[in-house]
């Protein structure tokens, strides 16, 4: 690895580690000003970042200016540091090593308590630098209620990671699970000690931390966030490489785990695919902190098992591969998993909705729009913007002025048709008394990724609207440019039954019914999906199938059931139940057949 490469690796690495808070995004930019300048070395670097979590007297303050906000976990850097400790000099190695001995010399400090599980032995001190807050009155009995209460916390979130999702278990060391505090500039960090074992730090006392939302305090909340974390990181090291998106998927963890505390909500702010969404989801080698709305996506919408299953592929595969093909095992693709999440990342904040799929905490999420400048609002039509996305990134287009339309909103796309395909959503508000809520049309594009497409409500029905074009890529091809044009139209573009946009999943009730001999059965998916339809005696058992594992486009499907069974025989009067399958997602709705 070059000089340069080692430092550019440097900066990428340091900028997916600080908290969100400005001050320290300031120091940030000082200390790769002065790297560009040549004023900081390589080994100035590390130093530097080293001293402004353990030692920040020893920072210039030419580089430290007002900066204050901690790091969020520091275990990234220190297996960087780990894995360039042959680039460094020795008095680097020297006093950086001299930082973490006192969290890893587990039997030097004062007292051991060991959680009520008996799984967690946490070392601690009671005076010095590293000492822990003394009260010790609930109970009163020799070991200080922060300890108690750090321990409950590491309990939970074994239980809650470990038995109850079921992912994988760290190997204990002499039969428990180490975990100490230091005070630091940062949360935390775990540390791999090979086989599956590691040891965790947290820091000591978590005093002017950033606010979180916890019923117990921000101190509480930031140990409660802090443990579910690095404990999900113990897990990793016994499951196997999450390469770069080890932190994102720490921090999804924290709400699984602690759901009231929302300590990631002060991660929201920048740097994500909600609010810098033409920022790639793998920015500098893999998605952080604030991306853990990528792991909130996938759990919401296919469960915690889901999660599990991907963990169990990356013995053998990387990350997003793993991601491919267990969306494949659940009836449907990268490409529009990652189309959906784009579609997530608009429907938040001021956004939020209950009748397109979304967020659960899409609502809470502190996002305000327009609040960033990839977030582009108009109300002047038509309007154009040439453009182009890198992979895993997506651009939204905010529509207002939209009551003055006489027609409806139009969406003319011109990709370069350079196999790098895009993706375009137009999302749309529908004013309270044409039905309220949000709804979405997948606009088509042809081989050469082009559309001319006109939706299918007046414009004078919607409050707003947004035009979301996605990149979904899994790897790095270059970036894909298009053209788009956004006016007013007339006419709808022709939508089969005229129907309107789909906003859930789930059928309908068939029609007519009862019925004699035939009837129509219907369907809504919220995207394109695999899906399978069947009709079922009241006995339960299969009477006929009327779709078998087809991939069927987003919106109203309808399909008419003959009344007879799949040898071509009469079925008899009586109950019958249609049942939808796609994905894990199911759906059944009772019908009679009278001869």
């Amino acid at each position: 690895m070059s000089f340069s490469t080692r430092i550019s690796f440097c900066a990428a690495l340091l900028a997916c580690v600080f908290a969100t808070a400005a001050p320290a995004h300031d120091f940030l930019d000082r200390v790769e000003g002065a790297r560009e300048s040549g004023a900081l070395s390589h080994d100035g670097a590390y130093q530097n970042l080293f001293r402004y979590v353990f030692d920040r007297d020893l920072v210039s303050p030419a580089l430290l200016g007002e900066s204050t906000a901690p790091l969020k976990c520091l275990q990234e850097i220190i297996e960087r540091y780990e894995s360039d400790r042959s680039t460094l000099a020795p008095a680097t190695i020297e006093e950086i090593d001299g930082y973490l001995s006192a969290a890893r010399n587990f039997g030097k400090t004062a007292a051991t308590y060991v959680s009520p599980s008996g799984t967690f032995e946490f070392t601690y001190s009671t005076s010095g630098g590293n000492a822990v807050p003394a009260a010790d009155t609930n109970p009163a009995n020799g070991v200080p209620d922060y300890v108690e209460k750090c321990a409950i916390y590491a309990d939970s979130s074994w239980t809650r990671e470990i038995t109850e999702i079921g992912f994988d278990a760290p190997s204990l060391t002499g039969g428990v699970y180490p975990i100490s505090f230091q005070n630091m500039g940062a949360y935390g960090f775990a540390v791999s000690t090979g086989g599956g074992a590691s040891y965790i730090v947290i820091e000591n006392d978590f005093v002017g931390f950033p606010n979180n939302q916890d019923p117990e305090g921000n101190q509480l909340g930031a140990a409660k966030a802090t443990i579910a974390h690095e404990f999900k990181h113990a897990s990793q090291f016994a499951t196997g490489s999450y390469g770069g998106w080890a932190e994102m998927d720490a921090t999804w963890m924290e709400d699984i785990v602690f759901d009231d505390t929302n300590d990631y909500y002060s991660y929201l702010g920048s740097g994500n695919n909600i609010t810098a969404p033409s920022t790639p989801l793998d920015q500098g080698g893999g998605p952080s902190y604030e991306d853990c709305i990528w792991g909130h996506f996938l759990s919401e919408s296919f469960g915690l098992p889901f999660m599990v299953d991907h963990a169990a592929r990356l013995s053998s595969q990387t990350i997003t591969v793993a991601y491919r093909d267990e969306f494949l095992d659940y009836a449907t693709t990268w490409t529009d998993e990652f189309t959906n999440f784009a579609t997530w990342n608009y429907l938040v904040g001021s956004h939020a909705n209950t009748s397109l799929p979304g967020y659960e905490e899409a609502a809470d999420f502190p996002i305000v729009f327009p609040t960033f400048e990839a977030n582009l609002v108009y109300a002047d039509y038509p309007y154009t913007n040439n453009n182009s996305l890198d992979n895993m990134a997506m651009r939204f287009y905010k529509l207002r002025g939209l009551s003055a339309f006489a027609g409806n909103i139009r969406v003319e796309f011109d990709g370069a048709n350079d196999n790098r395909p895009l993706q375009v959503i137009l999302v749309s508000k529908v004013k309270a008394a044409f039905g309220g809520g949000w709804e979405r049309e997948d606009v088509p594009l042809d081989a050469n990724i082009d559309g001319d497409y006109t939706a299918i409500r007046p414009g004078d029905q919607l409050s707003q609207a947004g035009v979301i074009v996605v990149y979904p890529a899994r790897t790095s091809g270059g970036a894909s440019s298009y053209d788009i044009t956004i006016s007013e139209s007339a006419v709808a573009t022709d939508v089969a039954d005229g129907t309107l946009p789909t906003r859930i999943f789930g059928l309908e009730p068939n029609a007519p019914n009862p019925f004699n001999p035939t009837t129509t059965v219907a369907f809504s998916l919220p995207h394109p999906m695999t899906a399978e339809l069947a009709i079922y005696n009241q006995a339960g058992r299969l009477v006929k199938t009327i779709v078998r594992g087809e991939r069927l486009d987003a919106g109203r499907n309808a399909f008419t059931w003959d009344g007879n069974d799949d040898a071509g025989r009469p079925a008899g009067s009586g109950v019958y139940h249609a049942r939808l399958v796609a994905g894990k997602l199911s759906d059944t709705t009772q019908m009679i057949l009278i001869r």
